[in-house]
């Protein structure tokens, strides 16, 4: 009896330590649950694209959540209440792992969007027939160039090419103009101002080559380029080489830096080329909007590609496309000194942006005043949808519209208002993260991580509808101004009438003064 006693005690003890064992293992489990439904919660209330609404009734969720897996797990032992709790955490860490990942696609694509840079593309050009084919053959040659302070990068791309002379160039036209009559042999060349070249010398990438690049890419993407500038742009008839860029008053704007959805200024620019978003072109298309989230109004103000402004940076005068040149900072404290106020930050994009963001979104709707066609595509006049590569030819077109550029760029204002209603809508605000992602090459900007987070969250807040509007700016065009880029050709301008800068710009301060 003494021994069964004993046995007893022991098997006592033993199912007590195996209780105390699974609970004290129910425990760890819960708690490692608990701390992982604790760090998705803050993961995503720190991804700010929740609506406060929704994130409040997720987090309760959550909450509930643990209390019930603890009440299953922790009260009087039963099977079916193991099994459910343990189905409850499977499903939920299923949730949180894949939640956990369309938010980190999201921030990813936000960090690389908001933290891209424009690159500075170099290549030492010579004619087809230069007999030098590598760059390491060239030894004791000398060097035209432009940017005299661009010593470092000869050294980077000619290695061997010691003790030589440099000839600078007050232009990139005069440059390319002494490698064609054979004053020089080398020249160091500026690849964003190789669309500028191709309105002086329009079979340049077939009569040149590129010997060396500090892009390894550029040979084969000159290649697969799509688009080449429309040479009326252009009345390329030389003047007199006297004649000197005209200085233009100047003043720097301060921008606001824009951290949370508040009322700010923006210009869209966009540069004339396919492909990477980074490399430096002329800016095609540059509209100012003024934003302001919480009255959910935007208004649009296009500024025409020749308008003839102070370039930022240089002092002179020239068209305003060939600010892009020199990079989108450039372009868009030009814009803001031609206007007289900030422009606080700015979107870059150029042909393949448009195209992939109105087919991600499924086309767009824009309402077209008048009937016309161009490009192969033909618009009726009334609300008309588009798919992006329609888009991008409604975009473009100006030679079937009567006021030209001006028309033009009111119909790129069309189709921005157009995106921006697609954009707001349900059915785009659920797939945010899948269109960010798509596009995240396709265009850089300024606007910060937070700023971006707080625009999209007070739009999910407070979802409805936007008003956004279009105004411009009258000009008169002018010919043989001079330019600080093309000095001795004769070019078209648009000079701004004073009075129209005046009024739209008091139009745009009113929109954000709030």
């Amino acid at each position: 009896m003494k021994i069964k006693l004993e046995n007893d005690k022991i098997m006592s003890k033993i199912k007590k330590d195996k209780r105390k064992q699974e609970k004290t293992m129910k425990m760890a489990i819960l708690i490692v649950f608990s701390i992982i439904s604790i760090i998705f919660t803050v993961y995503m209330l720190m991804s700010r694209f929740f609506p406060l609404k929704y994130a409040v009734i997720l987090i309760v969720a959550i909450v509930l959540l643990n209390f019930t897996i603890y009440a299953l797990l922790l009260t009087k032992k039963k099977k079916w209440k193991t099994i459910l709790s343990a189905i409850l955490m499977v499903i939920s860490l299923i949730i949180f792992v894949l939640g956990a990942f369309a938010l980190k696609d999201i921030n990813r694509a936000i960090s690389k969007v908001s933290s891209s840079q424009e690159v500075d593309i170099y290549s030492i050009i010579v004619m087809k027939n230069n007999p030098y084919k590598m760059a390491i053959e060239v030894e004791q040659e000398d060097i035209a160039l432009v940017d005299s302070d661009k010593q470092s990068i000869i050294q980077e791309l000619l290695p061997n090419n010691r003790d030589y002379i440099t000839n600078a160039y007050s232009s990139y036209p005069e440059l390319v103009e002494a490698l064609y009559e054979g004053t020089e042999q080398f020249i160091l060349f500026d690849e964003a101002f190789r669309e500028i070249i191709y309105n002086v010398y329009a079979n340049f990438d077939v009569e040149t080559r590129v010997l060396v690049s500090t892009n390894p890419n550029i040979i084969e993407e000159l290649k697969n380029a799509k688009i080449r500038s429309p040479l009326e742009y252009y009345d390329i008839i030389k003047k007199d080489k006297a004649d000197k860029p005209e200085k233009g008053d100047y003043t720097e704007y301060e921008s606001t830096k824009v951290e949370n959805a508040e009322p700010f200024t923006m210009l869209i620019s966009g540069i004339d080329t396919y492909g990477h978003i980074n490399t430096k072109s002329r800016s095609d298309v540059n509209i100012v909007l003024a934003i302001n989230p919480q009255k959910h109004e935007i208004l649009m103000v296009p500024v025409v590609r020749d308008a003839y402004v102070t370039i930022a940076g240089t002092g002179f005068k020239d068209k305003l496309t060939h600010a892009g040149v020199l990079g989108v900072e450039t372009t868009k404290n030009s814009v803001a000194n031609a206007l007289g106020m900030p422009i606080d930050v700015y979107v870059k994009v150029n042909f393949t942006t448009l195209v992939e963001l109105v087919d991600t979104l499924g086309g767009v709707t824009v309402d077209n005043p008048i009937s016309f066609s161009g490009a192969g595509h033909h618009f009726p006049a009334g609300k008309i949808r588009l798919n992006g590569a329609e888009a991008l030819a409604f975009s473009r077109e100006r030679k079937s519209l009567a006021a030209g550029d001006f028309d033009r760029g009111m119909n790129q204002t069309r189709v921005i208002k157009g995106i921006i209603n697609e954009v707001i809508q349900p059915k785009s605000i659920t797939k945010f993260s899948t269109i960010l992602e798509q596009l995240s090459d396709s265009f850089i900007t300024d606007l910060s991580d937070q700023a971006i987070r707080s625009i999209v969250q007070n739009q999910l807040n407070t979802g409805g509808s936007w008003t956004v509007n279009s105004t411009s700016i009258t000009a008169q065009g002018q010919m043989g101004l001079p330019s600080y880029m093309m000095p001795g050709y004769s070019l078209y301008f648009a000079v701004l009438n004073e009075d129209s800068i005046i009024d739209v710009r008091e139009k745009l301060l009113q929109v954000i003064n709030e």
